[in-house]
Parts: C-alpha cells; sequence; structure tokens
C-alpha cells in the first residue's frame, strides 16, 4: 500500500549522517547523501525570511528507490540532521513547496524531482530544485482603453477555480489546473461610454506550467453598425522568469554525548567526569556561542560568554586551560559540520552545589541558530525528585519518578497526597536498573488515585524527604460522542451521526455518494447490541447506470468530509480533538464480505478482484501536529488531510501517531448477530499526551483506491474506550 501526508513543501534534508560516536565508520555497503531543496521563484518576495519559514514549515520531502517511498519528512524541523546510511543503489528525491490552490494571487505551487546513484562508501550532495507549477496570468490594458470603457474587469477561469482582475490590477494570478483541464478561458466585462454593458469572451488552449500568459487589451477605434466599441485581446506566452532563489535549510542540532541534553545531570561536587555535546550542522558552522551565569570568573575572561569561532587567542586559551575543549570538522564535499564540545572534568569537578545552566547557541552560513541549555544540578542530597513522563498519568494510577545522587543510598521512595490535604501516603521506589550507583533511577506505580484530581509527590531516602514538591493531575474519563451509534439526522440528502444541532464529531462518505442519491452509511434498527439502532457500512457503485461514476466503500470516521474533487475523489480531514490514553477500543461488530468486483491499480496487495473483500477498523491517538487544506478558499486543519485522487492517506506509522490498534477483518463474522470486539492499542511514543484522535471503520478496506466488493456490509454499535 502506498501511504503519504497531504501537505505542500520544499525541504532540505541530511540524509546520512552517521550516529555521533566517539569513532566514525561507513559500512562498504552503504553511501551517504546529503539532500537539498531550493526553491526558485517568479517574484521577489517581500521578506525572504517569512516566505522561507512557511516553505520550510509546511514541506514535506520524498525520498525513493526501486520498491517505492522509503522516507517521508514532513516539516523541515522533523528532518533528522544526523541522517541516515543508505545502501548503495539508485534514487529519487522529490520535493514540493507551496499551496497547491486551483486559482489564487497569492498562493504559489512548486514541484521538483532529483535522480541520483549513490555508490558504496560514497559521501553526495544531491540538490532538488523546486520551480513553479503554476499557469501564470497577468493583464495589460492600452493607455486608451480608460477613454471608451469604465468598470472593466477580466475574469480568467478552468473548471475548477477563477480570479477577477479589477481595473488596471498588476498582480499576477497563479492557475493549478486539473488533470482535464488544457485550457483557460477568459471574459472582459466593462461599461461603454453609453452605459451599455460590454462583454467578450475567450480561450487561451494548450496552457503550459510555468509559463505566463499575459492579456494583452486594445481598443480598436472601429465602430460597427450598433455603434459597439471594439477591443483586441493579444496573448503573449512566455517561460516563467526565475527572479530569485530561496534555499530551505535545517537549523543546526544539539545534542548531548550519551545523555539527554533536555534533562539535567546530577550528581555530586566532582562525580560528574567529563561531558560532551555534539553540534551538527546542514551548512558550515560559524558561531557557537557558550554562555552560563559566573563564566567569567571560572575562566578568567571578560564577560560571562564567548564564541568558540570568534574569539581572541588569549580566551581561547584560558577556556581550553579551563577544561573546556572543541573539535570541529568540516566536509566540504557534503557541505556539513560536526561539532563536538567537552565539558572536561577538570572543570565540572569546579561546578560548586546549586544548578549552573550553560546555554550554547549554534549558527552557520545559512543564517540558522538552534540553542539549548546544558543544565549541572549539583547536590548533596542522596535523591532527587523528577518530572512524571505524560504517558505515566492515567485515570487512576501514576508512575512517580526519582533518580540517585550519591553512592551508598540503601533506600528510596515517595510520599504522595491529594492536593490541599495534610497527610502524606509513603510507597517503596524500585530501582529502574541493577545498580545503586549515582546516576541510577528509580519509580513506584501509585493506584487508586481519583480521575481529574492534582496530586503532589517528592522523594524519600531513610530520613531524607526532598523539599523539591512537584505535582500531576490525573486524566478524565473521555468516550466517544454517539458511542451507541442512536442519533441520527437528515442533512438535506446527507445522514449524519448525530443528533440535529450538536456538534460533529463523526462522518462518513455520504458527502459524496448523496450527489448520486445514494447513502453508503446508515442506520439500522433491525440489527442492534443495546438501544435500538446500529450503524450501517453498506459498500456498493455510486453513480449512473453501470459505467459512469464510482465504487464506494460503507464507512464511517472521527472527523470531515471536506469536498469533492475531480468529479468522484474525497477530500477528508481525519481526526478529532481528543486528551484520553486508553489502553484499547471495544466495539460490537458484524461484517460480510462480498467477492471483489471492482479494482483499481495502486490497491493494497491483499485486494484482488474475484476474492474476498477485506473490512477494517483502525484506531491512531495523535500528537497536537495539524495540516492545512484550502478547499474552495476556505483553510481546513486536521491532524491527517486524505486525498483519494492523489492517493494521499493515512500512514499509521507517522511520527505524528503516538498510539495504534487495528483490526483488519479477513473473513466474515461469527454468527447472526454483533460480537464483541477489542483493539489493543500500542503506544509508541511516552513523550506526549495525545492532542488528537483518529478512529476509522470500512466494510471495504481498498475504499481509497475505489477497490472492494460492491456486497460488503459492516455493522457498529456501542463503542467504548477501555483505560
Amino acid at each position: 500500500m502506498k501511504k503519504a501526508y497531504i501537505i505542500g513543501c520544499a525541504a532540505i534534508a541530511a540524509v546520512a549522517l552517521g550516529s555521533c560516536s566517539e569513532e566514525k565508520f561507513s559500512p562498504s555497503g552503504e553511501g551517504r547523501v546529503f539532500l537539498a531543496a531550493n526553491v526558485n521563484t517568479d517574484v521577489k518576495v517581500f521578506s525572504r525570511a517569512t516566505e522561507e519559514a512557511e516553505l520550510g514549515e509546511s514541506c514535506i520531502i520524498w525520498l525513493s528507490n526501486e520498491k517505492g517511498v522509503i522516507y517521508k519528512y514532513q516539516g523541515v524541523d522533523n528532518l533528522p540532521v544526523e541522517g541516515i546510511n543508505l545502501v548503495s543503489g539508485a534514487y529519487t528525491v522529490e520535493a514540493w513547496a507551496g499551496e497547491a490552490s486551483p486559482a489564487s494571487f497569492d498562493k504559489r505551487w512548486f514541484e521538483g524531482k532529483e535522480s541520483f546513484e549513490l555508490l558504496p562508501s560514497q559521501t553526495q550532495r544531491v540538490t532538488v530544485t523546486c520551480r513553479i507549477a503554476n499557469v501564470v496570468t497577468s493583464v495589460a490594458y492600452d493607455e486608451s482603453i480608460d477613454e471608451v470603457l469604465t468598470d472593466y474587469t477580466m475574469t480568467v477561469s478552468h473548471s475548477k477555480g477563477e480570479l477577477t482582475f479589477e481595473g488596471r490590477d498588476e498582480r499576477k494570478g497563479y492557475f493549478r489546473m486539473p488533470p482535464s483541464d488544457t485550457a483557460l478561458e477568459w471574459t472582459l466585462r466593462g461599461t461603454q461610454a453609453d452605459g451599455s454593458q460590454y462583454v467578450a469572451t475567450g480561450t487561451i488552449e494548450d496552457v503550459k506550467q510555468a509559463y505566463e500568459y499575459v492579456l494583452t487589451v486594445k481598443h480598436n477605434p472601429s465602430v460597427d453598425n450598433s455603434g459597439g466599441v471594439y477591443f483586441t485581446i493579444e496573448v503573449d506566452e512566455s517561460a516563467v522568469e526565475i527572479n530569485d532563489n530561496i534555499v530551505i535549510a535545517l537549523a543546526p542540532e544539539i545534542t548531548g554525548y550519551n545523555f539527554d541534553i533536555t534533562k539535567p545531570l546530577v550528581g555530586e561536587k566532582g562525580s560528574l567526569g567529563r561531558r560532551s555535546v555534539f553540534v551538527r550542522a546542514t551548512s558550515e558552522l560559524k558561531s557557537v556561542v557558550i554562555e552560563a551565569e559566573g563564566l567569567a570568573g571560572m575562566l578568567g575572561i571578560n564577560g560571562d560568554n564567548f564564541d568558540l569561532f570568534n574569539c581572541a587567542e588569549q580566551v581561547a586559551a584560558a577556556i581550553e586551560a579551563a577544561g573546556i575543549t572543541h573539535d570541529h570538522t568540516y566536509n566540504t564535499e557534503a557541505q556539513t559540520s560536526l561539532l563536538k564540545i567537552n565539558f572536561e572534568e577538570l572543570f565540572t569537578n569546579r561546578l560548586e552545589n546549586g544548578v549552573h545552566d550553560i546555554t550554547i547557541t549554534a549558527t552557520d552560513n545559512a543564517g540558522k541558530t538552534s540553542s539549548a541549555v546544558l543544565s549541572f544540578n549539583i547536590s548533596d542530597a542522596p535523591v532527587a525528585t523528577d518530572d512524571i513522563l505524560a504517558t505515566d498519568i492515567t485515570t487512576s494510577s501514576a508512575v512517580l519518578r526519582g533518580s540517585v545522587l550519591k553512592d551508598g543510598v540503601e533506600s528510596v521512595g515517595f510520599n504522595y497526597r491529594q492536593a490541599g490535604t495534610a497527610e502524606w501516603t509513603y510507597v517503596d521506589g524500585v530501582a529502574d536498573s541493577r545498580s545503586w550507583a549515582a546516576g541510577a533511577t528509580f519509580s513506584a506505580t501509585v493506584t487508586g488515585l481519583t480521575q481529574n484530581t492534582t496530586y503532589e509527590y517528592t522523594v524519600v531516602s531513610g530520613d531524607y524527604v526532598s523539599g523539591d514538591i512537584r505535582s500531576f493531575t490525573t486524566e478524565a474519563l473521555p468516550q466517544l460522542p454517539n458511542a451507541g451509534m442512536e442519533d441520527w439526522w437528515l442533512d438535506g440528502k446527507v445522514w449524519r451521526m448525530e443528533a440535529q444541532g450538536d456538534t460533529r464529531f463523526w462522518d462518513s462518505g455520504n458527502n459524496g455518494s448523496a450527489t448520486m442519491s445514494k447513502t453508503v452509511t446508515y442506520y439500522d434498527e433491525s440489527l442492534f447490541h443495546s438501544g435500538s439502532r446500529s450503524a450501517y457500512l453498506e459498500s456498493k457503485f455510486v453513480g449512473i447506470g453501470s459505467f459512469v461514476g464510482k465504487f464506494a466503500a460503507g464507512n464511517i470516521f472521527a472527523g470531515q468530509y471536506i469536498g469533492t474533487e475531480h468529479t468522484t475523489n474525497g477530500i477528508i480531514g481525519f481526526g478529532r480533538p481528543f486528551t484520553g490514553t486508553p489502553k484499547a477500543l471495544k466495539v460490537w461488530v458484524k461484517y460480510t464480505p462480498g467477492t471483489v468486483d471492482y479494482w483499481e491499480s495502486g490497491v493494497y496487495d491483499d485486494i484482488v478482484k474475484g476474492k474476498t473483500d477485506r473490512g477494517i477498523i483502525y484506531i491512531a491517538l495523535m500528537d497536537d501536529h495539524t495540516e492545512t487544506f484550502t478547499f474552495e478558499g476556505k483553510d481546513y486543519n486536521f491532524p491527517v488531510i486524505v486525498r483519494t485522487y492523489t492517493k494521499e492517506l493515512f500512514d499509521s506509522s507517522s511520527e505524528h501517531v503516538i498510539a495504534y490498534g487495528e483490526k483488519l477483518f479477513t473473513e466474515a463474522t461469527a454468527g447472526d448477530g454483533l460480537i464483541e470486539l477489542t483493539i489493543p492499542l500500542d503506544y509508541r511514543r511516552q513523550d506526549v499526551k495525545p492532542s488528537y484522535i483518529v478512529l476509522t471503520a470500512s466494510a471495504s478496506k481498498g475504499g481509497d483506491f475505489f477497490s472492494g466488493s460492491s456486497s460488503s456490509k459492516m455493522w457498529l454499535d456501542d463503542f467504548e474506550l477501555v483505560y
């Protein structure tokens, strides 16, 4: 199955710096490639920084080989600076930029593609240039026009959009041509001197992307028998002039060697030893500033900051003598930098009790800047209180965490209580490893807590009780709206799955099938688990006769059907706001598959014409990332945007998926009624709580590709999230 995100892009990626270590090596069967993309624009931008930031934030880049897409990145900030190794062979990199609006004065669309061959042990840099992919239009008028025509406008259009140039509008119009359109239509309107209306129309045939068509309106003084004024419209065609080049670059990445730089390094005075920080950049580093309160006194320099790359010789000598050393490597072929900063034992042993924050700010030749804080927490306390991970908290339990600061600690535990109460409850801590030496961590799971309630906790070791009291709030127990599938109402021709006037949570393919007066998702009052109704998903051919139309899968999903493009192709926003952390989804279901009788290329390998159809239910918990899609002048924001026309679908392996579970139906369910089904959720990320839930059920798994059986059916009732 081909999966993809929907989003416009331009990007730069470093694909294949090896992981940081004390040694460097490159497997003989692999090579390293650094991918970069730039955007050739047709106009000077008002703010280069703003343009670059917008393109970088909404970017997508694909790296493919003969087997298909192997890496997909969305957003420049999500591209790995450290890169990955690639097996030698032939590759293609594709990049996109901007917004693919059907017609706009300011939304442009860029595309780029480059193929390359990577040899064993080779380091290679490949640049992809994204060039404008719009058809561009502009309008010009003779000076004499104003004498014979007023309030004039020029409208240019294709089947999916139009733009109107009012008067001497000097803007350029950008059109994203539908696959079925090869021409632009124009209409000139205005008021003549006698007050009558003038209208002229025409066609620009065989338009090409990356070409600008200038419609020049000229006045012909000839007068016809009715006194009407004649105008001529000349169309000049020329390739779009490239006036600017924007390079989207990654900011440097700052990481700790064998430790997480986002967390404090904790220990007794003189116990931390040497600590190293790596700075990676996809262009040459030009500045690395280190700053900390009291640094001047420790190093014997003027001021509490210095620049490793731009300091005087005597300052550099003082820094090294105080125990801060560095090693910088610049790869001229790949144009990448790798800097290692060592805070030697000589430096860390001098740190007194307390918290010492050292800010490291790196800037490269592309003007990209990143900062990180290296924090040393020097303490004589035997143990320290740590933060709870977001996923450690449920509705009735939490995992308390702490760290050992000194060797020889024999007992550890926690005090906890409900916020606002006086009495503490003690619980023993359990070592997270076999060692109780300084640097070890420990935890304790407390249960029986009340949902949606704030608690406090702190660490304990023998007679020592830490004054560092931290808090957390247990989760509520969110469930799904209309989980029993009882509420339905008819919105025009479309059946909705909520009580009329309620906030919409569910949607279905009914929005598309209703255009052909067909319904693929409805309620059934003859088959249900509880209440009086279930959701009835029926796959069928939606069209006129047997030839005009498409196969449509019966389906429901948490989200919104945004619209239909290219006659029958749906645009869907998946996901609704959700903050719970359930362990599983329960649902009552009945499934009866038919034989696959509709099939299109690009379908799943397990959907074969003449074989048994397959149904699917899947659930995903997502982070706070959203995508934006503009349709008919309105922006839609969802965790996932699906477009069946471009085969841009939900990707269950996305880095934005926190937890995922699915049930694939390969045969009919047992019995005549609904059966209870449990779909466990596999949590892949522990660093963040969910912000959205994606939940989809389909009577035909291949419905994304208009493939399946016109006789497949699924009944659903009583969804329940299990905590």
